[in-house]
């Protein structure tokens, strides 16, 4: 019985690593169900745009009007975020793309301006 649980335990170990493979030779990490980054960048845009124009948290009809109107859902975003998390390349240019489309720094970054050596 041991070798079974053994077995068993070393294929769910391996799935993730599997799946990532089979994705990445697929040339996307994203899979069918996955919005593109062009959706993620300009749906996270619209959010944080709402949230910065009202001056607190957005309210739910705000933010599903936003979602519906991008074709996303709210957990279609997480998983984005999820399967790219790792590719810290790719998502750096993600928050860039989101930083210059709101024309200002994402609240939390703590680095220098473009030609300034530190804060």
């Amino acid at each position: 019985m041991k070798s079974v649980r053994t077995r068993k335990t070393r294929t769910l170990a391996a799935l993730p690593l599997v799946s990532s493979l089979a994705l990445a030779a697929c040339g996307s990490l994203s899979g069918p169900d996955t919005v593109d980054r062009e959706t993620f960048v300009t749906t996270y845009v619209e959010l944080r745009t709402a949230a910065l124009t009202s001056g607190s948290e957005i309210s739910d009809s705000t933010r599903s009007a936003i979602l519906g109107a991008n074709g996303v859902t709210e957990e279609e975003l997480v998983e984005f975020v999820e399967l790219r998390g790792e590719d810290l390349a790719f998502m750096r240019e993600v928050w860039d793309e989101v930083e210059t489309r709101l024309g200002t720094p994402i609240e939390g970054e703590n680095r220098p301006a473009p030609g300034r050596s530190g804060p």
